[in-house]
């Protein structure tokens, strides 16, 4: 994973771009929040693999979908880090201490009104998930070999508002991985090359 670390590792959010709009666009009336969540790479027996939640079924507007764990930042977090820390250990159960946490990815806009930081990190060997079922109906490993493989991409038609929208959607095992989640995704793969991602050594 040392080839992941040294691509994704950067020291100020300032210098990186990011989106200003939605692909989907957004509601003018509605407010900007903050948000973080933690892009975990961790090995599989021979695989790299990312870590992804699924949303459980009350939960507000992304109910069901699949996300990086992380949420809304508070007064007291430190920084948009601490948020995707104290949000990750809630939600499944790992402390920052077991997380060796990279740096900040671009930043995405959602339609729902969230400005959304992601950070890149690992987990650790001897993190173990600890499930908050409020908040996580479940949880998968993805291969990052599936992640950036063209076959594995779709798109997808809702409705929301009464308004037919595309969206850009990676499918695996027959989960649809969508929306800010799926960007965050491709931002990622893009500061990869799977090749040198292949042949480095996974510890």
């Amino acid at each position: 994973m040392a080839y992941a670390k040294r691509r994704l590792t950067r020291p100020h959010i300032g210098e990186l771009p990011g989106e200003t709009a939605p692909p989907e666009g957004l509601d003018p009336g509605l407010p900007r929040r903050r948000a973080a969540v933690a892009v975990l790479f961790t090995a599989r027996g021979k695989d790299a693999t990312m870590l992804l939640i699924r949303r459980a079924a009350h939960r507000g507007n992304h109910r069901t979908e699949w996300a990086f764990p992380g949420g809304v930042a508070e007064p007291s977090d430190e920084s948009l880090l601490a948020t995707a820390l104290r949000e990750t250990h809630e939600e499944i159960g790992v402390p920052q201490t077991l997380i060796d946490a990279w740096g900040p990815l671009p930043k995405v806009i959602t339609g729902t009104g969230f400005e959304v930081w992601p950070f890149a990190g690992q987990l650790c060997e001897n993190a173990h998930l600890t499930i908050a079922e409020e908040e996580v109906g479940d949880y998968a490993y993805i291969p990052v070999l599936r992640l950036a493989d063209t076959s594995a991409r779709r798109q997808i038609t809702l409705m929301r508002d009464d308004v037919t929208r595309r969206w850009d959607a990676i499918e695996h095992e027959g989960r649809i991985i969508w929306g800010a989640t799926a960007r965050i995704i491709h931002n990622t793969m893009s500061h990869l090359d799977i090749d040198e991602m292949t042949d480095d050594p996974i510890q």
